[in-house]
């Protein structure tokens, strides 16, 4: 009955994590193992401390052990990741995840999907959102964010410890568990892990998938979907890679990613058909200054500001004709893929 009441414990503290549990969570499992009698080296000791011990081991190894069992393409350093995809010019498949039951469904769909075979175009890495490891002020840090988003700050009573503090919040990042969340929230506008992120080996966003938006399928019919994502994010690394990039970085803020449907602007696809009528050059000086466009008079001009004022769109005057036309490319691209 002793042995049972042990094995809940330990399970209970150990949830069902499909990964290695933060650094609190050992020491919780750590504080429940018998412990060694204060005194003495007697009989008592050798015929009790010794097979409790081994007990304590199997019991842990059993409940335990399977449950961490993961594809092991999953790496858990990001820096190192990150200098692994730029030595080998792959791109780096992040995976935000945390103690939570979406969390341990996904974790279980991508042990079950194509993720190994994936493994050898992508640098798969695991950020895990309730890491306790002090990030003490890594310098790495503040490259995940806009220049100018944090501020290096020294923390009373810490010994010495420094972290980043958020500008113009009361937030301060001191965990490497915090920076995740906060890169989570800040850079890919997500609350809720788990999230899928696909990354350029500079650290540019390619894709993200958010499994919450996908909770209405099977757990097989998400992983179908998630092995065609990354199958999709595939092909885009020759001639579309760029032409995705630029979409996401000056464009998927206002228009829908899916070109299909409106968002806060119109959607995209077929806006070359839409303009063939006129030069291409007309679409390019559209993009590039819209309200000059709308100011000369171009007739697709003015019908998109009639139809969606007092929107604005943005003006991207410094974009060159060989990026509007990857950026074009993939539009169509995608649009025929959806």
């Amino acid at each position: 009955m002793q042995t049972e009441n042990f094995e809940s414990k330990i399970r209970r503290i150990a949830g069902t994590f499909d990964r290695r549990p933060p650094q609190t969570t050992w020491e919780q499992i750590q504080r429940e193992l018998p412990q060694k009698p204060d005194s003495g080296t007697g009989p008592g000791l050798l015929r009790w401390g010794l097979p409790l011990a081994l007990v304590a081991a199997v019991a842990i190894g059993l409940i335990i052990w399977p449950q961490f069992e993961t594809p092991q393409v999953w790496m858990d350093d990001y820096i190192l990741a990150l200098r692994q995809a730029k030595a080998e010019n792959k791109p780096l498949l992040l995976l935000f995840t945390r103690t939570c039951p979406d969390c341990e469904k996904l974790d279980d769909i991508l042990e079950r999907s194509n993720i190994d075979e994936l493994a050898e175009s992508y640098i798969p890495v695991r950020l895990l959102l309730d890491d306790q490891t002090p990030m003490d002020g890594a310098p790495a840090v503040p490259q995940l964010f806009p220049k100018g988003t944090l501020e290096l700050v020294h923390l009373p009573d810490t010994h010495g410890q420094s972290a980043w503090r958020v500008k113009g919040q009361e937030r301060t990042l001191l965990t490497w568990g915090q920076v995740w969340e906060f890169w989570m929230e800040a850079v890919f506008f997500t609350q809720r892990p788990p999230l899928l992120v696909l990354l350029t080996p500079q650290e540019e966003p390619i894709a993200q998938y958010n499994y919450i938006e996908h909770t209405e399928l099977s757990a097989r019919e998400i992983g179908k979907e998630i092995d065609r994502w990354l199958a999709l994010q595939l092909d885009l690394k020759g001639e579309h890679l760029e032409g995705k990039m630029l979409f996401t970085s000056l464009c998927a803020s206002c228009h829908n990613r899916n070109m299909k449907d409106p968002l806060t602007g119109p959607a995209l696809g077929g806006i070359r058909e839409k303009w063939s009528d006129y030069p291409e050059s007309d679409l390019y000086d559209f993009i590039r200054d819209p309200q000059q466009s709308i100011y000369d008079g171009h007739p697709l001009a003015l019908a998109t500001w009639n139809e969606w004022k007092p929107t604005v769109m943005t003006s991207f005057s410094d974009i060159s004709d060989g990026s509007l036309k990857k950026l074009l490319d993939y539009i169509d691209w995608q649009y025929e893929q959806n």
